[in-house]
């Protein structure tokens, strides 16, 4: 292996009797060229052969394993998609460019399979892109890939949006047996995310502390995760009640966060506001 140009420094890097060589760590970002020299059986050498000079670049790497995650469904229309910066071996950080891609099918997986389409944004040194677009409970799958300086190119993980909405049991995941079910249904139109690693906003906000809001599910030996907000200076009750009993979660602080387990049979989630009138409960990370 020789750097540049130099034919009077080349390292030795394979033994005698090797035919091939797969590129290493170190020979990245540099231009490199090869020599090789044939021996005879007497040890005798032949013309020393040279490669051209080449650079040697490696893919850029995707940020966190490639996750992708939606920070909050704004409204019926918009995803906002998060993920960590990639990284380069060559090309600096904020130079590198992020192509997202959005389908109606999973078929953005790839790096092929995204070549194959137009992207709906390309950014630059960029950790977020907001979809104003998403039709309003319709899936939506996105992905997107990083592009260095040199073309070189990476596929994240991908993201699914799930348009499911209140009372809707036909987009459910297999193993649901159960419905959403609500007395009355919250203000806004934010759809429930029941895919595991999304989450949406639920406003409950109320005039009158007796209204409640009620979710009947059963999918065995799940866990459920509830973060709560509260829209003023009451308390959001929330019940869970399945053949284990009845289990009251009282949520007094915003952020708080509660594992449920949920049993063999069903499960039914109510919750409501205790306080002054006009205040609310945001629920929040519903996910399985």
């Amino acid at each position: 292996r020789c750097i540049s140009s130099n034919t009077t420094t080349c390292v030795d890097i394979a033994g005698a009797t090797a035919s091939t060589y797969s590129i290493a760590a170190a020979d990245y970002n540099q231009y490199l060229r090869y020599s090789v020299t044939p021996l005879d059986q007497y040890g005798l050498s032949g013309t020393r052969v040279y490669t051209t000079p080449t650079f040697v670049d490696a893919n850029p790497r995707v940020g966190n394993s490639g996750l992708i995650t939606s920070s909050a469904m704004v409204d019926t229309s918009t995803v906002v998609l998060n993920w960590t910066k990639g990284t380069d071996l060559v090309t600096a950080q904020t130079a590198l460019t992020y192509k997202v891609y959005r389908s109606s099918t999973n078929d953005i997986s790839t790096v092929a399979e995204m070549d194959a389409k137009t992207p709906k944004a390309t950014l630059t040194n960029a950790n977020t892109y907001t979809d104003t677009g998403a039709t309003a409970g319709t899936n939506f799958y996105y992905n997107l890939m990083i592009v260095d300086g040199h073309g070189n190119k990476i596929a994240y993980g991908g993201f699914h949006r799930v348009g499911v909405w209140v009372g809707d049991r036909s987009l459910l995941p297999a193993g649901w047996t159960g419905d959403w079910v609500v007395s009355i249904l919250p203000h806004g139109n934010c759809p429930i995310a029941i895919e595991d690693g999304s989450e949406c906003i639920r406003s409950t906000t109320t005039s009158n502390s007796s209204l409640s809001y009620t979710v009947n599910l059963s999918y065995p030996g799940q866990l459920f995760f509830v973060g709560v907000g509260i829209g003023g200076t009451g308390t959001c009750i929330f019940t869970l009640s399945n053949s284990s009993g009845t289990t009251n979660y009282d949520f007094s602080l915003d952020n708080m966060v509660h594992t449920l387990n949920l049993s063999s049979g069903a499960n039914t989630f109510t919750w409501k506001y205790t306080g002054a009138g006009g205040d609310r409960c945001l629920i929040d990370r519903i996910r399985y």
